[in-house]
C-alpha cells in the first residue's frame, strides 16, 4: 500500500473543509474552498491519496479538529483534481463493502 501526501503540515492545518472522494479503487482526500461539485470556485487541493480506509480514518482526525468533512465520487482516472465528482456513491458503496 502506498499513502502520498501532497502538501505540508501548515496547510492541513488551514483546511476547514475537505472532501472524501472515492475513486476507480482508490480515494483521495481534497481541501477545497466550496463543496461544489464542479470544478467551478472549488479550488481543490490533494492532501492524500491512499486507499479507501486510511482516507476515511484522516478524515475522522480532520473532523475531530473541526473540519466539515463531505463525500462524493469520481468515475475518472489519473487526477480528478478538475473533474465533476458526484455525491452518488451507489456503486462506489457496493465496491467497499466487497473489499
Amino acid at each position: 500500500m502506498t499513502i502520498q501526501f501532497k502538501r505540508n503540515l501548515s496547510e492541513v492545518r488551514k483546511a476547514r473543509r475537505i472532501f472524501l472522494v472515492y475513486q476507480n479503487g482508490i480515494a483521495n482526500v481534497f481541501a477545497v474552498k466550496s463543496f461544489n461539485l464542479a470544478d467551478f470556485g472549488r479550488n481543490a487541493t490533494r492532501l492524500l491519496q491512499a486507499d479507501h480506509q486510511s482516507c476515511s480514518v484522516y478524515c475522522l482526525g480532520m473532523a475531530q479538529r473541526g473540519a466539515i468533512v463531505r463525500t462524493a465520487a469520481c468515475n475518472m482516472t489519473g487526477d480528478i483534481t478538475h473533474q465533476h465528482w458526484t455525491e452518488d456513491l451507489g456503486d462506489t458503496i457496493n465496491c467497499l463493502m466487497l473489499n
